[in-house]
């Protein structure tokens, strides 16, 4: 993978990146005792993955997975060498906020939903030694001291540098959630959000 790719799941996802027609199905908080609380259960409440799949652009592996608790997400991705996606290379996490927005019909006919999203924190953990070298020599992120399997904060790097919000449409399709398919739109502004479905590219919940 190129290092200019390495958060193209993270914060270029064509969601981030869901149910024929609906409008911003919130309800009140419900929490058991314990348990905390960042907002209104939403129609996305829950955890979503995709199992391992194989990266044309970057001629990797990876699985990813989001999980939605209230208004808030964790978006992670694991990359691999392997179509078994058994040995990692790297992984990546970002948090972030998200909101709902108005139900749209496409010109193919379908009804979706918008949804914005903000990414709050980013980490990249790298899982081979010569990843750990190559990124220590070319001082990426302006950091020297990567070391294998710990988590570094690339939140602020301008090295990996991607949209910090993302406006994207989706739709909950069975146990199917569909995002925006991102060569309609680079999901980067209101004026490029997604006109079609990737329908081909799409979370399952677990």
């Amino acid at each position: 993978m190129k290092p200019g790719n390495i958060l193209s799941i993270s914060l270029g996802l064509s969601f981030l990146l869901l149910s024929g027609c609906f409008h911003d199905s919130t309800s009140s908080d419900s929490t058991s005792p314990g348990s905390k609380s960042t907002g209104n259960i939403t129609v996305l409440e829950g955890t979503w993955s995709k199992g391992c799949a194989y990266n044309a652009d970057d001629e990797d592996y990876s699985k990813e997975e989001i999980k939605f608790i209230g208004n808030s997400f964790t978006l992670s991705g694991s990359f691999y060498t392997d179509a078994t996606c058994s040995s990692e290379t790297m992984s990546t996490a970002t948090t972030g906020t998200f909101s709902i927005g108005d139900s749209v019909i496409l010109t193919s006919g379908t009804t979706v939903n918008k949804i914005d999203a903000t990414m709050a924190s980013s980490t990249l953990t790298l899982g081979v030694d010569d990843m750990v070298t190559a990124f220590n020599s070319m001082s990426l992120c302006g950091k020297n001291n990567w070391k294998k399997n710990v988590a570094v904060d690339v939140s602020n790097c301008q090295d990996l540098a991607g949209s910090s919000k993302v406006y994207d449409i989706f739709k909950i399709d069975g146990n199917k959630l569909i995002f925006g398919d991102d060569t309609t739109g680079d999901t980067e502004s209101e004026s490029t959000r997604p006109t079609a479905l990737d329908v081909n590219d799409f979370f399952t919940k677990k």
